[in-house]
């Protein structure tokens, strides 16, 4: 099997951006490793608030390619090579280079924070490295600044919110709402594109909170939440989304509807049955629920579970689909380059991922279906349900052509303009 990349140089433009803290015109050598080996950088934090996500991203991968695939996509042996995103953007720099320039990966999966992901986008994109993420949302990777061996099989911040934000409005009658959000692109486009969509439909947005990633005291913030408002809806992650919700319960907000980005309510970000009791019966949205009652979920949850011992949520199933989507891929290719690569994975559409139907768009974001969902028991155990189907395979610009979308000011840019 022919592996051959060309060599690149580094552009000044990379350095310029502080992006490599290597010289201009090193060269990142050929791709690929021993022949007959396909090998992939899984680049996840080992540490930090995300690193419990972080190990549902590494079994959810690693069970596709270990179990389901048996270790080779098409006929052609898989090696994972793990790289350390740190949650740090010069940290997550590091660890891309060596996986690209030293251990010379044929595709690089995973990232979780969008401030990473946006700082080694460049570097992404200059490389020619195919990369599919796994559960950053930062906009602008599937959008403006968009290359062609760049792919997303998670959500864009804003995708599953535009639609929460006309349902909230005309569907559940919702008049006015306060947005509380980790302040930074992960909660600024996720409440952008809320907002967006809640406004034009004819609703109010009374206030915008937003506090930093790692907030210890989420009471302070529970305390400033505007209690006239008609609902609360929530953008938080990892450790704070449990925080939140207790502050939700101790600070007397229960009588207020909360509607939750369901990343603060996946099962890795709520392991204990304590914190998911605190979700309940909190709705939330997200493209996947772990007890979607389809073939393909019923499947992969019970080999899943099988194998190690927990229900997967939206980050392990976000995985899965990644190891599905480059077996399909390479299974397609006979020469593997970079460029081959990212030209089979832009094609790959699948008809049984656990979520259900994936294809990817002209910018390399899955369209997705948006599920309105609840904490509830299911066989004894508490798991998001769903409740009402938003839409299906959705479009990350929703109903707006993406040409229009991408000419308006970033969602990034818009924070703090919301509140009328």
């Amino acid at each position: 099997m022919n592996r051959f990349r060309k060599s690149v140089a580094l552009s000044a433009t990379l350095a310029l951006a502080g992006v490599l803290t290597a010289c201009a015109g090193a060269d990142t050598g050929t791709a690929g490793g021993d022949d007959g080996v396909f090998k992939v950088g899984l680049l996840l934090p080992s540490v930090g608030p995300f690193a419990g996500i972080a190990e549902d991203q590494a079994d959810g991968f690693r069970h596709y390619v270990e179990d389901v695939a048996g270790g080779e996509f098409g006929d052609t042996e898989v090696e994972i090579v793990t790289g350390d995103e740190g949650n740090d953007p010069t940290i997550a720099q590091e660890s891309i280079q060596r996986l690209v320039e030293k251990e010379n990966v044929d595709a690089v999966v995973g990232v979780i924070s969008s401030a990473v992901a946006y700082a080694v986008a460049p570097y992404i994109a200059e490389s020619g490295v195919p990369t599919i993420f796994t559960a950053t949302t930062a906009d602008d990777l599937t959008q403006r600044q968009h290359a062609p061996n760049m792919f997303r099989v998670s959500n864009a911040a804003s995708q599953i919110m535009l639609p929460l934000g006309e349902y909230a409005c005309k569907d559940a009658g919702y008049k006015t709402a306060a947005m509380v959000s980790l302040d930074y692109s992960f909660g600024w486009e996720a409440m952008g594109g809320f907002a967006k969509a809640y406004e034009d439909a004819g609703c109010t947005i009374k206030q915008e909170l937003y506090t930093p990633l790692g907030t210890a005291d989420w009471g302070s913030v529970a305390q400033s939440i505007d209690k006239s408002v008609d609902v609360i809806i929530q953008t938080s992650s990892g450790s704070d989304a449990a925080k939140f919700l207790q502050a939700y319960r101790d600070f007397g907000l229960s009588d207020i509807p909360m509607i939750a980005n369901g990343f603060g309510t996946d099962l890795s970000t709520l392991p204990e049955a304590s914190q998911r009791k605190l979700a309940t019966p909190i709705e939330s949205v997200m493209y996947y629920a772990e007890a979607l009652d389809t073939p393909a979920n019923n499947e992969f949850q019970e080999a899943f579970q099988k194998k190690y011992s927990y229900t997967p949520g939206i980050y392990a199933e976000a995985a899965y689909v990644a190891g599905m989507v480059l077996d399909a891929a390479v299974a397609d290719l006979d020469d593997i380059n970079y460029e081959t690569l990212s030209e089979a994975i832009s094609g790959v559409q699948l008809d049984d991922a656990p979520r259900g139907a994936l294809q990817f768009d002209e910018y390399g974001q899955a369209n997705l279906p948006v599920y309105l969902r609840q904490m509830k028991s299911v066989d004894g155990e508490l798991k998001n349900t769903v409740v009402k189907t938003l839409g299906e395979d959705l479009s990350q610009f929703w109903t707006f052509a993406p040409e229009e979308a991408m000419d308006e000011k970033p969602y990034n840019d818009l924070k703090g303009t919301w509140v009328n």
